[in-house]
């Protein structure tokens, strides 16, 4: 009976040590990883502009929609990561206990 209650009182310690800084807002989140998603998928979108512009190598109409498109991938990438930062300097850190409720 008792090794029961020390490994139920093991088990409950172990469960609100991993609860609780998530729980309090204290888990770091890695936005490096989001910055470097968001770099990749342009690239990734720079490429497929650039192999269409391949493609349509013949037409003047296609440098144009070339040029805005490489235009509108940055421009959408800058604001995905001015974003990031925004949000970052917004965000106030959680000071509520985590049994209010």
């Amino acid at each position: 009976m008792i090794a029961f209650a020390l490994i139920s009182l093991a088990l409950a310690a172990a469960t609100v040590g991993i609860l609780l800084p998530a729980l309090r807002g204290r888990r770091p989140l890695n936005r490096d990883d989001t910055a470097q998603q968001n770099i990749h998928i342009a690239r990734g979108r720079l490429a497929e502009v650039n192999i269409d512009a391949g493609v349509d190598a013949g037409a003047d109409a296609g440098a144009n929609d070339n040029d805005e498109s490489r235009t509108e991938i940055e421009a959408a990438l800058l604001d995905d990561l001015n974003a990031e930062t925004d949000t970052e300097t917004q965000r106030p850190p959680a000071k509520t206990p985590a049994t209010a409720g």
